[in-house]
């Protein structure tokens, strides 16, 4: 009896499990590793919501003959900002997932005191055939520069390029939470490594939270009203300012 009762339990179990929405899982590996990592990360991410909102606009374009992809970030809008009131220092960075490495990772300038930064940078992925550029999905998160503090996590945005627009048309994408676009499967531990950004700024490598980031640059302030010199923020920290950052 008790037989027939664990058969019969296992039986219902495969078809709840089975008339549940799926989740597309296109990288190798367990399932079920996949669902313990997405719960890791969401419990890394829901400490960093509160400064999570806004809008990215982006534009995409392929060349199939030149085997290139071309990404432009335009601008952001609506950036929550600092628990104090006080406007961001705005950076984007961009991987071309499942690709972490330093090969895949793009980096806009830092823009000080706006909560609506316009980078106008355009970025380029070569060697890419349509047929793989199909799997492959554009990752931009946002971050805010702090000079002495880690860079706080405001938002990300996931272009599944399967389905994106690759006419140079300029959309509009919400910017959420770690996590809230994985649509695709490519789900990355909570720590990863961050890596030199694209405009040759050297750092080393370091570890550090998805929701924090110890990327270091200098704070490009050429469209804001902010003194060459430095910032003072209303919270006692600074912010120096070299200059423009190579292109």
């Amino acid at each position: 009896m008790c037989l027939i009762v664990t058969e019969r339990s296992l039986a219902e179990l495969y078809d709840a499990r089975r008339e549940k929405p799926s989740v597309l899982v296109t990288s190798p590996g367990s399932p079920d590793l996949h669902a313990q990592g997405r719960a890791r990360h969401l419990r890394h991410a829901s400490s960093g919501n509160a400064n999570v909102g806004g809008n990215l606009q982006v534009k995409l374009s392929f060349d199939p003959a030149a085997l290139r992809l071309i990404v432009t970030l335009i601008c952001a809008a609506g950036l929550t900002p600092r628990s104090n009131g006080q406007p961001r220092n705005p950076y984007a960075k961009i991987f071309l997932l499942p690709d972490k490495s330093e090969k895949s990772k793009r980096r806009t300038k830092t823009l000080a005191n706006t909560n609506d930064p316009k980078w106008n940078q355009t970025f380029i992925y070569d060697g890419i055939r349509w047929s793989e550029l199909r799997k492959r999905a554009l990752e931009i998160t946002v971050w805010d520069y702090g000079k002495y503090d880690t860079n706080d996590f405001l938002g990300e945005t996931v272009l599944e390029l399967a389905t994106a627009r690759l006419d140079e048309e300029p959309e509009w994408h919400p910017l959420t939470g770690h996590g809230e676009h994985r649509h695709i499967g490519y789900y990355q531990e909570p720590d990863d490594t961050v890596i030199t950004p694209v405009d040759c700024h050297l750092s080393p490598p370091s570890t550090t939270s998805r929701l924090s980031d110890s990327d270091t640059s200098e704070c490009d302030i050429t469209d804001c009203d902010v003194s060459r010199e430095q910032r003072r923020t209303a919270d006692g920290a600074s912010i120096s300012s070299i200059g423009s950052s190579s292109r």
